[in-house]
């Protein structure tokens, strides 16, 4: 609103008549109006160094927008390069059979990378933010000089009219200079707005792979387990006799594994479900073997699958639930706390 005013002083229409009017009517000699245009002169002179100044200013102010302007395509380029190493990472989570432990190394350390590069892009949107408060501020006090400057012309213009539409024409392109600084300064805030959309966006899809990882473990551990050999569920202090029998809440943490014969050959059996106060030690035909260990059930909607009973499907809503290994194979009692 300041630059408005400013460009409205600037409109004023300048009286070229009137001095010649004016001389006419009061019979000044050509001495004087001589002495009259050299007074004009030298107003012009000084206003002309006022507004040079003023032409410095908004010159530095303009210079500061554009490394501002390539500060945040730099910082675009660098959440580009996150996108892509995310991207990247997607596509291996979504092809993986081989080795977990290489998978969860490279997943911290994309964490710890995009961790830095938030963090100091947090940092640099902080300090554009600051150097754009910086720039408006210094745009006001500009603003608040140029209106000076008009008033105090505009005063002069009463007793000295002459030879003035040159200095105005320097005051509108340098007004318009700034209304356009003003103008990059606005577009400047909306992009750093879209970079922290961005940033955001990063870490739903790092906590999309984290769910993913957590998955593949929990498969993994049992292969690992199978693999490395079974122990008889007698002697076995990690597991414990099934003592009851459920219609519900045997679960596969793998959905490749849709039976209990299957789930339980990939070590990914599991039983209980605390919602409906279903003890963890059930089966579905009363047999087996549970663990001694509870554990907390994570990625029921993406990976857990609800095996027989009453109700065979896709796992929902039951992350936080307490639940147990389970083995129907009396051979079948691995090591799971290695």
């Amino acid at each position: 609103m300041k630059l408005l005013k400013l460009f409205v002083a600037t409109a004023v229409v300048i009286p070229m008549a009137a001095i010649a009017a004016k001389g006419d009517n009061n019979g000044k000699p050509f001495q004087e109006l001589t002495a009259v245009i050299e007074e004009n002169r030298t107003l012009i002179d000084a206003n002309s160094g006022d507004i040079a100044s003023l032409r410095t200013d908004v010159d530095a102010i303009s210079t500061d927008i554009a490394d501002v302007t390539q500060e945040i395509a730099d910082l675009a380029a660098l959440v580009s390069d996150n996108e892509s190493a995310i991207a990247a990472l997607q596509v291996r989570v979504d092809t993986l059979d081989g080795d977990f432990d290489s998978l969860s190394a490279e997943l911290d350390a994309l964490r710890a990378d995009h961790d830095a590069d938030v963090a100091a892009l947090a940092a640099a949107i902080a300090a554009a933010e600051a150097r754009i408060a910086a720039l408006e501020s210094e745009l006001q006090v500009l603003t608040v000089n140029l209106n000076a400057r008009l008033a105090a012309i505009d005063t002069a213009v009463a007793d000295n009219a002459m030879a003035i539409d040159a200095l105005l024409l320097d005051l509108n392109v340098t007004s318009a200079q700034a209304l356009s600084n003003m103008l990059a300064i606005n577009g400047l805030q909306g992009q750093i707005d879209t970079l922290n959309v961005r940033a955001a966006q990063h870490e739903a899809d790092i906590a999309d792979l984290q769910a993913q990882i957590d998955a593949l473990d929990t498969r993994i551990s049992g292969l690992e387990a199978v693999v490395g050999g079974s122990t008889s569920c007698a002697n076995s202090s990690q597991w414990q006799p099934v003592d009851c029998t459920t219609t519900s809440w045997v679960w596969t943490a793998d959905r490749s594994y849709r039976t209990v014969a299957d789930a339980d050959a990939n070590g990914t059996l599991w039983v209980g479900d605390q919602h409906a106060n279903i003890p963890t030690t059930c089966s579905l035909d009363g047999t087996g073997w549970v663990s001694t260990e509870v554990f907390t059930m994570q990625g029921c909607n993406t990976d857990w699958y609800h095996i027989g009973g009453r109700y065979t499907g896709n796992c929902g809503g039951h992350d936080g639930d307490q639940v147990r290994r389970l083995t129907m194979n009396p051979e079948g009692c691995f090591d799971y706390a290695q």
